[in-house]
């Protein structure tokens, strides 16, 4: 048996399968979405937490000892939470929020000086060249940008150590694993466009662009997780040992559970967005 949990923009859904193929255990927990002026769009990280918690928990009741799980994240949704409590600092500000665009606009305007280009290169090419991803507010770094600005508090408690950031599926590990484990897999570190993909590592230039170079660099992992971390594991849910096997993008993991496991093979999916994935090799 294996479980999957996909934590999504409106809910999260777990299944527990046979290695037949057969759903042996599903549960479904609704996740609420704020929207307000402006292109604003927030999900409550505690309720984030406690619908992924809670479907979980609903299929791992009979599970083995030691039974492998996987969990498939929104991508581009960002918070901050409190080292120490746990607690939120911030809402999660979902890939959805438009509050960045300003800012996305006034970079295009300036040419993207702090990003090294051609200097007839727009600042959106400089920056696809590294991240594979144009300026968009839909991406984590303007709404991180925002947070840094209008959040009291937030940078400074960022400059001391007592802040943690990441997408929700770092969110989610980092409690699972009792705060032991923060790291971002590559699938979500791309989706912030603060990584860079020929280096595979945070990239200081795209920090600086946006004005986050107080930022710590959460350590980067690959989406297999990598038996190292074992020692941490296995985690505790519904009173059942599970070990997770693996933490990347609902896009990333839905092109390899399309079986578009070959260089070339593309998928498309419509969901709260439309997105369109290939296997690059």
């Amino acid at each position: 048996m294996v479980i999957g949990l996909d934590l999504g923009s409106s809910s999260a859904k777990a299944l527990r399968v046979s290695s037949r193929g057969r759903v042996m255990a599903s549960a479904r927990r609704p996740i609420a979405t704020r929207r307000a002026p402006g292109g604003r769009v927030e999900h409550d990280p505690e309720a984030i937490l406690a619908a992924a918690l809670g479907a979980l928990c609903a299929v791992a009741r009979r599970a083995a000892p030691d039974e492998r799980f996987g969990i498939a994240t929104q991508r581009s949704t960002v918070l901050f939470w409190d080292r120490d409590s746990g607690r939120p600092l911030t809402p999660a500000y979902s890939w959805q929020d438009l509050r960045g665009r300003p800012l996305c606009d006034r970079l295009r305007r300036e040419a993207g000086r702090s990003v090294t280009a051609p200097k007839d290169e727009p600042p959106d090419a400089a920056v696809a060249a590294r991240t594979g991803l144009r300026l968009s507010p839909h991406y984590s770094a303007s709404k991180i940008a925002w947070a840094l600005r209008h959040v009291r508090g937030l940078r400074r408690a960022l400059a001391s150590g007592r802040a943690l950031w990441g997408p929700v599926g770092t969110f989610l590990l980092w409690h699972l694993s009792r705060g032991s484990i923060y790291a971002v897999d590559h699938a979500n570190a791309q989706r912030t466009l603060l990584f860079n993909l020929e280096e595979i590592a945070w990239d200081p230039d795209l920090f600086r662009l946006f004005d986050i170079d107080a930022l710590l660099e959460a350590p980067v992992l690959p989406a297999l997780v990598p038996t190292g971390l074992a020692p941490a594991f296995p985690v505790e849910v519904a009173g059942r040992p599970l070990r997770l096997a693996a933490l990347t993008g609902d896009q990333q993991a839905a092109l390899f559970g399309l079986r578009c496991r070959r260089p070339g093979d593309i998928s498309i999916n419509y969901g709260s967005g439309a997105f369109v994935l290939r296997n690059v090799g």
